[in-house]
């Protein structure tokens, strides 16, 4: 048990869980703490292809998003309280000083990040399910 801890604690343990999206199986990193929202996918290399993370707040909202410091182009889903995709945004990396933001079309309380691509706009309107 303890060399488990140790490893966890050495490996920079990231809570993971399952999400998901028009029957495709997701495993995502949550991004809860507003730290963890901040830094999001920035300075990554490379993301797995069945891999994202997820952004959780507190309410719904019209959240803004940026690519200042990431590195791989992505899929922005924008998720309300009733789990229902309510905007795609695709996004690309930025290295300017001034980065655009991303605001979803309605309010969202969660926003999924994928591999651009992943998914085209048919998908608004889906509900998604998160295992946690």
């Amino acid at each position: 048990m303890l060399l488990f801890l140790v490893i966890a604690v050495l490996s920079g343990c990231v809570y993971r869980t399952y999400i998901e999206v028009d029957n495709q199986m997701l495993t995502v990193e949550i991004a809860e703490s507003d730290s963890e929202i901040r830094k999001g996918l920035m300075h990554r290399e490379s993301l797995a292809e069945d891999n994202g993370m997820l952004f959780i707040f507190k309410e719904d909202g019209y959240y803004p998003f940026w690519m200042k410091n990431t590195l791989i182009p992505l899929d922005m889903l924008f998720i309300n309280s009733s789990m229902h995709i309510v905007d795609l945004i695709h996004a690309v990396p930025c290295e300017e000083d001034q980065c655009p933001n991303y605001v979803p079309k309605q309010k969202a309380r969660y926003v999924l990040e994928v591999n651009k691509e992943r998914f085209n706009e048919s998908i608004i309107g889906t509900k998604i399910f998160i295992s946690r």
